[in-house]
């Protein structure tokens, strides 16, 4: 834990539609639940990510988690701009119990 916020400490969150218009759109809005979502540092832009491997405990099982960006490579069109798509590693949902 740290004493204060900072932006060493700070995520962001991004809707994992790529396009321009729709991660403008999503600024500021509520993080719908159960939907996925990328959990950017906002220091260093690299995203949250989990491996595949789980590691079995008493509570059940747990993944490792780091920073990475898994960017899938986009094709360019001559005069479009890509947005970056990021790989199933870097998804995450926020739950809600029911």
């Amino acid at each position: 834990m740290v004493p204060a916020a900072s932006a060493d400490t700070t995520w962001t969150v991004r809707v994992l539609d790529p396009t321009d218009l729709r991660q403008m759109e999503s600024d500021g809005a509520p993080v719908p639940a159960n939907t996925f979502i990328s959990l950017v540092h906002v220091n260093t832009q690299i995203a949250l990510y989990t491996g595949e491997v789980m590691h079995p405990n008493k509570y059940g099982g747990e993944f490792e988690i780091g920073v990475y960006t898994d960017e899938s490579g986009v094709k360019n069109t001559f005069g479009k701009r890509n947005g970056r798509v990021v790989g199933v590693g870097n998804h995450w949902a926020l739950t809600t119990a029911e």
